[in-house]
């Protein structure tokens, strides 16, 4: 993901949110350590990680509400995205990994869990699993 963009869908990410920033630089340096690559790590916070998150589109145009308004009527996963600006406009780091494969991605969860991490989801290419609650 570049640093500007819309997220549409996180399809092949794990998201979580972490409230703490020493909680959140540790589960960075972990996850470096433990073999994900920097470029797989996108980190959201404050103002301008909730426009990447966007939920309803309203900061990106005409086409991209109307985007939105179909991906939450088809999609079981776009109302997170809602949870997951909240979290950012209140200053807490929303981390999107992405992973390749089960292996991973069960790493990516556990290290994230380590850390203090919640509401994590794991976002396929169709469908997303939560795997750890509170928003």
């Amino acid at each position: 993901m570049a640093d500007t963009d819309i997220i549409l869908y996180p399809h092949d990410h794990i998201l979580g949110i972490i409230d703490d920033h020493e909680k959140a630089d540790a589960a960075l340096a972990d996850l470096n350590q433990r073999g994900v690559a920097e470029q797989d790590i996108t980190v959201l916070t404050g103002e301008e990680g909730a426009a990447r998150i966007d939920a309803h589109g309203t900061r990106h145009g005409l086409l991209t509400r109307f985007l939105r308004a179909i991906q939450f009527a088809t999609m079981d996963a776009l109302p997170d995205a809602e949870d997951y600006e909240q979290a950012a406009l209140r200053g807490n780091f929303v981390l999107a990994i992405r992973v390749h494969g089960t292996e991973q991605r069960d790493l990516v969860h556990k290290t994230l869990r380590e850390h203090g991490a919640h509401f994590i989801n794991y976002y396929g290419k169709l469908a997303s699993m939560p795997l750890e609650e509170g928003r």
